[in-house]
């Protein structure tokens, strides 16, 4: 993708809705519906004394050739990164933090004891950690943790990522913990599938799972499958089509047919018919004779969350999708991208097939959140681009601070499309956030960046430590 730092990364996950139970209604990820009504604006001041992860000292699987440090020795002083916050899930004032962290530390950087590897739970209103550590203290997976959904009405926490173990038990990168203790809900007992999981959302009294994954117990599916909720068993009946090859790779988003695209994103949309499927792949549910360029159907795909066919709505694509969330009446999907110069658009499920909107940035966009005011999103950029046809959108790398707007690493739409210029948040490291929660107290935002500032650099602002973690309050 464009504007990547020197060090490689990889196109991921994660989690974007949740469709609670039955009910239809959509709901940004982990925010329970009775908050999702109405929400306040946020300061582009972070909170203070939240907590925070580590720096990151060891090697992440994702990112086997990421430079950890600046100059050697490699310790906390010279790590070029904090550790990866990669999901957030809330339920009323509990904040789970899911990623490839191994603890969290407190507001003056300090270890926090007992650690909490990749499972973490904060208080959602101060981002202090949680008083009662029993959850996470249980929890307690062996491998990174990379989307999280909570169904109260179950008393569950689903989890899934690489892991082998959490809550006391055997369970392979798909689980069900207890909401209260955080120990493995053992009346779940899904299939496991043999390589990792990247996203979950929940609708219908179904699981649906994306990620690198080609089969899921001994059936084959294309990274994407669907799990009864209740006891974690594959939904009979569902079949989703076939995966025909084909991956956007590299800085430009250049096609491969070398290679096999996998899931990053999936959200449920369109009063809980459609599952929005986002990744890297170019020819899924199409062979490449439709579209041998991934012009069209490449990247982001629809399919029907009753049987798992191709949904008679088709988005029209051409970029890899990295993340979706929905607005919190469910009517508008919001997909940001990667490609020559970052993306978002705002879609409208079952209506056109083409974007209502979209916005640009100079960079890859990793996260993204919506509320009945803003859409926030995250990313590798350093600038909004108000012109969509501005020829730095067309160069590698991608450099517009010139003629875009100041905005490292994170910037606000308005519901039509246009940059906030009164949310000023930025972020640094060469690669920011990566995944972002609204919810009624707070605006979440989680990733590998070890400062915030109010405003960028470049007009006076100055970095607030919070490493791979920040709450940006309401005004």
């Amino acid at each position: 993708m464009s504007r990547l730092s020197p060090s490689s990364r990889s196109i991921r996950r994660l989690i974007a809705v949740v469709l609670t139970g039955l009910s239809p209604m959509v709901v940004p990820a982990g925010v329970d519906p009775a908050g999702a009504a109405s929400y306040p604006l946020y300061s582009s001041y972070p909170m203070a004394g939240t907590v925070g992860t580590p720096p990151m000292l060891t090697k992440d699987p994702d990112h086997p050739h990421r430079t950890l440090c600046y100059k050697s020795p490699c310790n906390a002083e010279h790590a070029n990164f904090a550790e990866d916050v990669r999901a957030l899930a809330l339920h009323g004032n509990r904040l789970f933090l899911g990623g490839v962290f191994h603890g969290l530390v407190d507001g003056n950087r300090k270890s926090i004891t007992p650690k909490t590897p990749f499972l973490a739970e904060v208080n959602a209103s101060t981002g202090k950690v949680a008083s009662d550590q029993t959850f996470a203290r249980n929890a307690a997976p062996n491998g990174t943790v990379e989307a999280i959904v909570v169904s109260p009405e179950r008393n569950r926490v689903y989890v899934a990522g690489r892991f082998s173990r959490i809550g006391g038990g055997a369970a392979s990168r798909v689980a069900a913990l207890d909401l209260r203790t955080g120990l493995l809900d053992k009346s779940f007992k899904a299939p496991a599938p043999d390589a990792g999981v990247r996203t979950m959302v929940l609708g219908g009294g179904r699981i649906f799972i994306g990620g690198e994954f080609l089969k899921v117990g001994s059936t084959k599916f294309p990274s994407v499958a669907a799990l009864n909720a209740d006891n974690g068993s594959l939904v009979s009946g569902w079949n989703p089509p076939a995966n025909y090859g084909g991956s956007f790779i590299e800085k430009a988003a250049t096609y491969t047919e070398s290679r096999q695209g996998v899931v990053d994103t999936l959200a449920v949309a369109g009063n809980g018919r459609i599952l929005m499927v986002g990744g890297t792949f170019e020819h899924f549910g199409r062979p490449r004779s439709a579209d041998p360029k991934a012009e069209r159907y490449g990247g982001l795909i629809a399919l029907n969350t009753s049987d798992g066919r191709l949904n008679s709505w088709a988005p029209d694509n051409d970029r890899p999708a990295i993340r979706i969330a929905m607005s919190p009446d469910g009517n508008t999907a919001y997909v940001v991208e990667g490609g020559s110069g970052g993306w978002i658009g705002a879609f409208k499920p079952g209506g056109s097939e083409k974007p209502v909107w979209i916005g640009r940035v100079d960079g890859d966009v990793l996260a993204v959140t919506a509320t009945d005011k803003r859409v926030y999103v995250g990313g590798h950029f350093d600038a909004e681009v108000p012109n969509h046809n501005d020829p730095c959108l067309q160069k590698i790398p991608t450099i517009c601070i010139k003629t875009g707007t100041r905005h490292r690493h994170l910037v606000a739409f308005d519901l039509r499309g246009k940059s906030d210029p009164k949310w000023t948040a930025q972020a640094d490291t060469a690669e920011g956030p990566t995944v972002m929660l609204a919810g009624p107290k707070a605006l979440y935002v989680g990733g590998t960046f070890k400062n915030i500032l109010p405003k960028s650099r470049l007009n006076g602002g100055k970095g607030i430590p919070h490493p791979g973690f920040a709450m940006f309050p309401a005004n």
